[in-house]
């Protein structure tokens, strides 16, 4: 088990001064740039560029009203999914956040795994274990057990992970949640690792509305430190990224 220690840029924000090109409607450049400290945060508890990463991109027009998107989260193709509002699937993850950190001069990366992609054909055709989807998921989890090690271990960096919802004390099943991890565990058998990462929102000062569930006054509430088990074959996805130079 290992726990990544407190670093200047994670948290509270990046210590240099970052300057974002905000975006047209159609992701482009617009002509306008913002700079701000790094480290600078707003009332809610975010840092300031990633405040403006939720900067609004209009999408279309309906009867009269305008649809925005976050621009972080249309650039990472985020979308409206069946059960889940508005998600980023994890096909999407990486490759998304890789465009918006270059178009925005950021010297750091996304790089990461997930067990699958949360889609039509997972839903259809969900998968039964056999040798070759056995073998598929071993690899994963080995993987994964390498992102949790080097990450939080040797790098002492945040990791992402993805996990269902349903491992929330007195959350809704089938909801798939991103969120940062600071402490690993892993229990290695021969063939397949069993991962675990503890996920803490409240640790970022991020708080986040979770409608009904797990409170039904739809009060802001901090997601609480919860370890979150990354190995399941029959969860509808798992995933770990992390993002450095």
């Amino acid at each position: 088990m290992a726990e990544a220690k407190p670093l200047d840029w994670r948290g509270q924000g990046i210590p240099w001064s970052i300057t974002l090109k905000l975006p047209n409607d159609n992701l482009s450049f617009s002509g306008y740039s913002v700079t701000v400290p790094g480290s600078s945060t707003t009332s809610s508890g975010l840092p300031k560029w990633a405040q403006l990463a939720l900067w609004p991109v209009k999408l279309t027009t309906q009867n009269g009203k305008n649809i925005y998107n976050a621009w972080i989260s249309q650039a990472m193709n985020g979308k409206e999914i069946a059960g889940q509002g508005q998600a980023v699937l994890p096909k999407d993850y990486a490759p998304g956040a890789n465009r918006w950190l270059a178009d925005n001069g950021l010297p750091v990366r996304a790089t990461g795994a997930y067990l699958r992609d949360f889609d039509a054909s997972l839903l259809l055709n969900f998968p039964f274990p056999n040798p070759i989807g056995w073998l598929s998921y071993t690899q994963y989890t080995w993987t994964t057990n390498g992102l949790l090690k080097d990450t939080i271990g040797n790098r002492n960096l945040p990791a992402v992970v993805l996990f269902d919802s349903w491992q929330i004390p007195n959350g809704s099943a089938y909801y798939l949640h991103y969120a940062p991890a600071y402490r690993y565990r892993v229990v290695e058998y021969w063939d397949w690792s069993a991962n675990f990462a503890t996920v803490d929102d409240g640790k970022e000062r991020v708080i986040f509305l979770y409608p009904n569930y797990p409170y039904m006054d739809n009060t802001y509430r901090p997601l609480a430190p919860v370890e979150i088990y990354l190995g399941d074959y029959y969860d509808l996805s798992n995933g770990v990224w992390r993002i450095s130079r």
